[in-house]
């Protein structure tokens, strides 16, 4: 098309086009130039921009240090036991935990990293802790990450909040602020939360977004001793789901009486006896019964083996 002989509409056009890009949440009558306000949004605070994944940082020691205890270490170990090489998330932790470090919203203990690589070598050792599934961390590697930041304070992260506190409105656009946990039966979100994530922290018990369960954008309360329970997330910290309520005891070790659905401290229930996993080439009829999380069965038929734990979990879990 001509501008030359289509000026008014392409002057209407190119009205409309800046006042639509120069506000990105339109209001009736605001005006398209006009500047942002002094204080932030509580969905896009401005005092801490910190990307969802650094592309590029100087790498911190003890991030390093930290990152290798709870990734590194399992990945060459894997990789001993199955011989073939095992992925791991040092590197991209490293990433995300350096720029924490640096700005001071969250700390590290030098002696207490040690302490979790120590307790990780040792939690390693053999290879009858491989599954298709990563191992949980060392308790000893639980909780090192320390929040600096004080109710009200833009977060990356809710790990960078003080205890008791959780990144509210965090998500991949933007930060969120530290804020106490939502009570039960109130709305709730998760966070996206990349540090937690990386650094092995999902689920930190200083850091909940809410009092209870977060389930489906709804808080629901924890049950306490006594109540009923369909599974041990749905019980206080601490307690277990036994024979359908929550109990302050353990699960059932190896050998001792067990309810089909309540499950084992280690191993499977197995007609009313916590018995431990099958191994490879094992007779199996579910998943569950395996180390490898795969019971191998021919075409049409309810019987197998158990497959190769160094392999990834088959489709029926």
């Amino acid at each position: 098309m001509d501008a030359r002989n289509s000026s008014p509409a392409l002057a209407l056009a190119l009205i409309l086009t800046a006042a639509c890009t120069a506000v990105p949440r339109p209001e009736t009558g605001a005006a398209p130039a006009s500047p942002p306000p002094t204080t932030p949004a509580v969905e896009a605070p401005s005092e801490q921009e910190a990307p969802s994944e650094p592309e590029s940082v100087v790498p911190e020691p003890l991030a390093e240090r930290f990152c290798a205890a709870v990734h590194t270490l399992q990945a060459e170990r894997r990789k001993a036991c199955c011989g073939t090489a095992a992925e791991s998330l040092a590197e991209v932790c490293v990433r995300h935990l350096s720029p924490a470090l640096r700005r001071g919203t969250v700390t590290l203990d030098a002696a207490a990293v040690d302490r979790c690589a120590a307790d990780t070598a040792v939690e390693l050792e053999g290879c009858g802790w491989v599954r298709p599934l990563l191992p949980k961390p060392a308790a000893a590697c639980a909780g090192l990450l320390q929040g600096t930041l004080a109710a009200g304070s833009a977060c990356a992260s809710s790990l960078e909040c003080a205890d008791g506190l959780y990144c509210r409105g965090l998500s991949q656009e933007g930060p969120g602020r530290c804020a106490a946990p939502a009570a039960a039966r109130a709305p709730c979100e998760a966070p996206a939360d990349n540090l937690a994530a990386f650094t092995a922290s999902r689920g930190d018990p200083r850091h909940r977004e809410c009092d209870g369960q977060c389930v489906r954008g709804r808080c629901l309360p924890f049950a306490a001793a006594g109540e009923p329970c369909s599974g041990r997330a749905s019980c206080r910290p601490g307690l277990n789901c036994l024979d359908g309520r929550c109990a302050d005891r353990p699960l059932p070790a190896i050998g001792e009486p067990c309810a089909g659905g309540a499950g084992c401290g280690d191993g499977y229930c197995r007609d009313g006896v916590c018995a431990p996993v099958k191994e490879r080439g094992e007779p199996c009829r579910l998943p569950f019964e395996c180390r490898a999380m795969a019971c191998e069965k021919p075409a049409g038929s309810t019987d197998g083996v158990c497959g190769d734990p160094c392999g990834a979990a088959s489709g029926s879990r």
